[in-house]
Order: C-alpha cells, then structure tokens, then sequence
C-alpha cells in the first residue's frame, strides 16, 4: 500500500488512507492522478466528509482541501491594482 503524502505549503499528489493524521487535516489542493479535485471535506464513507472516496481514503479522518488561486487571477489582480495606482496618480 503506497504511503500517505500531505504538505501544507504544496498540493497533495496522493492519498491513500488517513493514518499518522489527526481526525481532520487542512491542504491547499487534492490530486487524484493528474486531476485536481474539488474543494471541501473529503474522506472515507463514515467520516462525516462532504465529499466521499473510499478507493483513496480510509477510517474516520478527513482532508479540508482549500481552494488555491491560479497563478493568472494573482497577476490580474495585481495589474489591476496597478492600474488603479497609476490612473490616481496622474489625475493628482
């Protein structure tokens, strides 16, 4: 059985089972192979998770996934912003 991998600075590549974790764990993104899953509670039938996998997950324990930006919304929103600053500016 392949082993649990979870990081709290980058995206879950896999999860099999939740044990060595408390009874719920917060990620910033869940992978299953190459397609990233949605966000909110996942975890094993019986786990009270919203969203339910019991080929990858086992027990009680739940994963929060949280969602991430894209790197493309961040750059928008700080052209934006920039945008914003440069038009203030020379109205002023």
């Amino acid at each position: 059985m392949p082993s649990t991998v979870i990081t709290r600075e980058a995206v879950v590549s896999s999860i099999i089972g939740t044990e060595g974790f408390g009874t719920s764990d917060t990620v910033k993104g869940l992978y299953f192979g190459d397609a990233l899953q949605a966000s909110g509670t996942w975890g094993a039938t019986g786990s009270g998770a919203t969203n339910i996998n019991d080929t990858y997950f086992s027990g009680t324990g739940m994963l929060n996934v949280v969602a991430v930006p894209e790197p493309s919304t961040m750059a928008l929103l700080v052209m934006g912003l920039l945008g914003l600053m440069g038009y203030w500016r020379k109205r002023k």
